[in-house]
């Protein structure tokens, strides 16, 4: 009896050295959040988006500013002329220069304020692109927390497959001793083989699943697929949220929220904008030009002009065949078409709440009923093993045992990935994951 615990432990022992022969370094969840904001392709992209964004909004880019031109000019000419007069031919070469230059400037004084209308625009838009780059850093946080669990529990279950392993193997040592005194049969050891090599085809197949799902961590990282990493045994922590803060963080602080009600202010202002043409335009006006004749042959004049100008302008649309209308009633259809979209989202994520929070009732429920059921079938599997070592139960038994506890554990991981993940998604609708990121470095 001794030997076999012995040789079960020393088995045990190899089988999980054999797991970490290679040197990894532990990946703790806040470094991988770190290393993905950094590298991440859409971020990336969402970034150069605000900064583009953040340039156009501008006192120029508005109109508010004047524009100044400057722009110069030099013309040279060299003319042969032949000319007959009384029978007499004269000949010479006339050569002229001329040479102008001028500056200008044109500020708009008045436009109907649409100047401001679009500077508003222009923010707003700075605005939105800043709402787009948080949602796309939600979006990458929250694949990085949950893969980076579903990882740790995938490896929890390795653990339970490869002691469920041990288990099998404990059980074909027993059949073939009792097969050699005669107390049992070759049917028991065809079958404890089988189901022996069964679990070893599944540890193969778990770690092929965290192989690949740590690899699809390193894609969200934004780093070598093949980069090598280990991950802590973690035990995830859980909250119940209160829903009446989740409630009222969605309707101040969620980020797509937040983006629908800036597309509606922005159509409104774009009806606003096409409004302001049908009041009038008034620009200052104002230039210095320079001229310059050189002489010429036939003429040795010179001739040079300089000085300012200074002047107002002012234009209106009388009529444009009325396209102006047209475009405003096209605007306001937009801008309705908006508010019905800002309906639709508020309605949607309201409904996503709810799923939401009640996945995670379910969830914190199930983790507190599977924990319950799993301790139980791990004490069963214990005196299941013993029975079976006596005599007391067949090897369908035994096995029937082995399998409510792979099922047990299996349903307490999955309901902790569940509550995980409901978590996570209330903390976006609320507003509040990239201030309520938790740590699991000590």
């Amino acid at each position: 009896m001794r030997f076999m615990n012995k040789i079960l432990a020393l088995g045990f022992l190899l089988f999980l050295i054999s797991t970490n022969l290679k040197g990894q370094d532990t990946l703790y969840l806040d470094d991988a959040i770190q290393i993905g904001l950094k590298n991440n392709f859409s971020i990336i992209v969402a970034q150069n988006n605000l900064q583009i964004a953040t340039n156009n909004s501008s006192m120029g880019n508005a109109g508010m500013l004047p524009k100044v031109d400057a722009n110069a000019a030099q013309n040279n000419i060299s003319q042969d002329i032949k000319r007959k007069d009384s029978g007499t031919t004269t000949e010479y070469n006339n050569k002229a220069a001329s040479m102008t230059g001028a500056l200008q400037l044109n500020w708009t004084l008045f436009d109907g304020f649409n100047m401001f209308v679009l500077r508003e625009q222009n923010r707003n838009l700075q605005q939105m692109g800043n709402l787009q780059l948080r949602m796309t850093i939600e979006d990458a946080t929250a694949s990085i927390i949950i893969n980076y669990y579903g990882i740790a529990l995938q490896q929890k279950l390795l653990k339970s497959l490869k002691e469920s392993f041990v288990l099998s193997k404990n059980r074909l040592m027993i059949a073939k001793e009792k097969t050699k005194i005669g107390a049992g049969y070759e049917l028991q050891v065809i079958q404890a083989e089988i189901d022996f090599q069964t679990d070893s085809s599944s540890i193969l197949r778990q770690e092929n699943l965290i192989k690949n799902q740590m690899i699809a961590l390193n894609r969200l990282l934004g780093r070598n697929a093949n980069t090598s990493f280990s991950i802590k045994d973690i035990q995830p922590s859980f909250a119940k949220p209160d829903y009446n803060a989740i409630v009222e963080g969605l309707n101040s602080q969620n980020a797509e929220l937040l983006y629908e009600r800036m597309n509606v202010s922005n159509k409104e202002l774009s009806i606003r904008s096409l409004k302001t043409s049908r009041m009038p335009r008034i620009a200052f006006v104002s230039s210095y030009n320079f001229s310059s004749i050189g002489n010429s042959t036939s003429s040795p004049e010179n001739s040079r002009t300089f000085g300012p100008s200074v002047g107002v302008t002012a234009s209106i649309t009388l009529f444009n065949g009325f396209n102006l209308s047209r475009n405003i009633k096209n605007a306001q259809l937009q801008a309705q078409n908006q508010r019905v979209m800002l309906t639709q989202t508020e309605n949607l994520l309201q409904s996503n709440l709810s799923q939401s929070y009640n996945d995670l009732e379910l969830a914190l429920a199930l983790i507190r009923t599977e924990e319950t059921i799993m301790k139980l079938a791990t004490k069963n599997v214990s005196v299941a093993l013993e029975k079976y070592r006596l005599g007391a139960i067949s090897d369908l038994e035994l096995r029937d045992v082995q399998k409510k506890m792979l099922d047990a554990q299996y349903r307490f991981f999955s309901a902790q990935l569940q509550a995980k993940t409901a978590e996570i998604d209330l903390k976006i609708l609320a507003g509040v994951l990239l201030n309520e990121i938790s740590t699991d470095k000590p």
